[in-house]
C-alpha cells in the first residue's frame, strides 16, 4: 500500500506578517537616520563537537534495509533505466524526482539518478516539501550526515550555514523527523556518487508566500555553484477519496484523464515560469506536493535551462487499481552556462526606460492608495508588465521630495525581496515611517515626487581610496556603528570624498574620524537613480 500523504497545500496559512523583513538604514538627505538592522537572521547555533547523523525513518518500509537487498534493488532500476540521449549529463543543473516507496517510484527514479551518475557533482541540493509540520520557509537541521543502509551521506554544513544567513531558513524542530521527502533521496545519491566525492545539502520546504520567493532564490543561489546539482523531491497527481482528490470519476477513462491532468503540469513546467506552474496548480487543484521545491527550482534555474521529461508513471499500473494512485514524474534541467556566481559577484543589471515607467507607476499607485486608504495594489494582479529583472531580488530605496525638499526616505540595501516589492514596500516606509517627519497626507500628493534607487550587490573594498565620490554608495563599518549613503547624497550636498566619509561616521554615532581607524571597513554600490521629473518617464 502507498503511504498517505497530506498535501502541503492543504494546510492553513499560519502566517499572515513578516516580521523578519528588517528596514536598513535610511540613506538619502542631509543628517538621515538610522535604522540598525539585526544582521538577517543570526546564524544558527553550531553543531556539537561531536558528530549527529540524521537516522532514516523509512529504512525497512519504504526501502529494505539489508544493504545488498537494497543495492541489487537500486542496480535492477539503474539498469533499466534509460534516459533520452538528448539530456546532456556533462549539462544536468537541476531534476524533479518522485519520493514514494522504491517498489511505486525507484524505476522512475532511477531515470534521474543515472543522469546524476555521469554527471558526478561534488554537491547536491535536495529540497523536499513538509508533509506533516508546518511552518514558513525552508528548514535546514544541525546533522553532519544523514543515515541510509548504504553508509552516512556527508552533509555540507558549509552551504547550510550560506543558507541560515537568510531569514526564512531555519532550523524547525520535529520537521526532519520523519519526513521521507528527503530521506528517500539518500540511497540513490550513495549508490551513484563515491562517499567521499559529494556532500549534500538537505533542505525541507513549508509555506512559501508569493513575496518569499525573490528572498528564498537569491539564498539558494548562493550555494548553486557550478559543481552543483538541485533535486526538487515531488510526487504529482495524488487521486482518491484517501488523498481528498477526485477531479474526475473511476472508471475506464482514469488512467488517461491522470496523465492529461500530470502532463499539463508538466507542460507548465516547462515554461520556467514559476507563476504559470502555480496558476496551473491553483486552477486545477492538483495534488502535486512538492510544489514549492518545484517552483523555488524554476525561480532559480539559469536562463537557459533546457527541460527534458525523463520518464512518467503511476501507481496504479504497479496494481491494477486507480483507486488509491500517485503519479511520478522525473525531470531534468540542462544547461550549456550552468550555475552562475553567487549574487554578490553578479554585475548591475540596466533597467529598461518601461521598466523605470512601471516601478515608479507602482510606487506612484502605492503612496496614493495608501496615504489615502492604507491599502496597496497588488503589484502580480495583471495592471502591471512585470519582467524577470523586476522579479529578481536587490536592494532599492524610495525618496519622496515635496517642492525639492526631502519629505521621506527609506529603503533596503540588500536583496531580500524582488526588486518590484521592494519599491512598493519602501514607497509605503518612507510615507509612513520616516521618523524624522510627520506621515504624508492625502493633501499633500500633488507636491511630492518620487525618486527610486536601484542598488547593485554591495562590494567591500580594501581602502577608502578606492571609493568614488558620485558613482559609489558607502556603507561603513566601525565599531559597534554603521551607516550608509546613497551615491548621489555626497553630490547634493556639495561634499569631497572626506568630508562625505566624516558625515557618514557621525550618521554611525561615531567620531567624525573613525573612518580613518585601522578596523573601519568600507563597502560600496552602484544605483540606478530615476524620478518622474525625468524627461520619458
Amino acid at each position: 500500500m502507498i503511504p498517505t500523504r497530506r498535501m502541503e497545500g492543504m494546510r492553513k496559512r499560519y502566517w499572515r506578517a513578516s516580521p523578519w523583513l528588517i528596514l536598513l538604514a535610511l540613506a538619502c538627505g542631509k543628517g538621515p537616520a538610522e535604522q540598525t538592522p539585526a544582521a538577517g537572521a543570526k546564524a544558527a547555533s553550531k553543531a556539537s563537537a561531536s558528530m549527529r547523523s540524521h537516522p532514516s525513518s523509512i529504512a525497512g518500509t519504504w526501502f529494505p534495509d539489508n544493504p545488498t537487498q537494497l543495492g541489487r534493488m537500486l542496480d535492477g532500476f539503474l539498469h533499466k533505466a534509460d534516459p533520452p540521449s538528448t539530456a546532456t549529463a556533462s549539462q544536468a543543473v537541476a531534476f524533479i524526482v518522485p519520493h514514494a516507496g522504491y517498489t511505486y517510484s525507484g524505476q522512475t527514479a532511477a531515470f534521474a539518478y543515472k543522469i546524476v551518475a555521469e554527471r558526478k557533482p561534488r554537491r547536491v541540493v535536495v529540497i523536499g516539501p513538509s508533509h506533516r509540520v508546518p511552518f514558513r520557509g525552508l528548514c535546514v537541521g544541525d546533522y553532519d550526515s544523514y543515515e541510509t543502509p548504504l553508509g552516512p551521506a556527508p552533509i555540507d554544513r558549509e552551504a547550510v550555514e550560506t543558507l541560515r544567513q537568510c531569514p526564512l531558513v531555519q532550523k524547525v524542530r520535529n520537521a526532519e523527523e520523519f519526513e521521507h521527502s528527503v530521506d528517500i533521496q539518500m540511497p540513490f545519491l550513495m549508490r551513484v556518487l563515491p562517499a567521499d566525492s559529494f556532500k549534500v545539502v538537505p533542505i525541507i520546504a513549508g509555506d512559501v508566500p508569493k513575496g518569499d520567493f525573490g528572498a528564498l532564490t537569491a539564498a539558494l543561489r548562493r550555494i548553486l555553484t557550478r559543481d552543483t546539482i538541485l533535486i526538487a523531491s515531488s510526487d504529482f497527481t495524488h487521486y482518491g477519496v484517501d488523498f481528498g482528490y477526485t477531479p474526475f470519476p473511476l472508471d475506464n477513462e482514469t488512467r488517461s484523464n491522470l496523465e492529461k491532468l500530470d502532463m499539463g503540469a508538466v507542460r507548465a513546467i516547462e515554461t520556467k515560469r514559476p507563476e504559470d506552474f502555480l496558476e496551473y496548480r491553483a486552477r486545477t487543484g492538483i495534488t502535486v506536493c512538492g510544489y514549492n521545491p518545484i517552483a523555488l527550482t524554476l525561480s532559480a534555474l539559469p536562463a537557459d535551462a533546457t527541460p527534458t521529461l525523463l520518464k512518467y508513471a503511476v501507481s496504479g499500473d504497479t496494481e491494477g487499481d486507480y483507486s488509491h494512485s500517485v503519479s511520478y514524474v522525473s525531470l531534468v534541467f540542462t544547461s550549456a552556462s550552468g550555475w552562475g556566481a553567487e549574487p554578490s559577484d553578479a554585475t548591475e543589471a540596466v533597467l529598461s526606460a518601461d521598466e523605470k515607467k512601471t516601478l515608479l507607476k507602482v510606487a506612484r499607485d502605492t503612496l496614493d492608495l495608501y496615504v489615502r486608504e492604507r491599502k496597496k495594489p497588488d503589484v502580480y494582479g495583471g495592471q502591471y508588465h512585470v519582467t524577470p529583472a523586476m522579479r529578481t531580488p536587490c536592494g532599492a530605496f524610495v525618496t519622496l521630495k515635496e517642492r525639492g525638499q526631502l519629505r521621506g526616505c527609506i529603503g533596503h540595501i540588500q536583496g531580500r525581496l524582488p526588486m518590484i516589492e521592494t519599491v512598493q514596500e519602501n514607497a509605503v516606509n518612507a510615507a509612513a515611517h520616516d521618523y524624522r517627519f510627520s506621515e504624508v497626507q492625502p493633501d499633500e500628493l500633488p507636491r511630492i515626487e518620487i525618486e527610486i534607487s536601484v542598488l547593485s550587490p554591495l562590494r567591500k573594498v580594501g581602502s577608502h581610496d578606492e571609493i568614488v565620490i558620485g558613482r559609489h554608495g558607502i556603507l561603513l563599518k566601525q565599531g559597534g556603528g554603521q551607516a550608509v549613503f546613497l551615491p548621489q547624497v555626497a553630490p547634493e550636498q556639495g561634499w569631497d570624498l572626506d568630508q562625505t566619509l566624516s558625515s557618514l561616521a557621525r550618521k554611525a554615532g561615531l567620531p567624525a574620524d573613525a573612518w580613518k581607524k585601522p578596523d573601519a571597513e568600507f563597502q560600496v554600490f552602484t544605483a540606478q537613480v530615476f524620478s518622474e521629473s525625468e524627461p520619458g518617464l
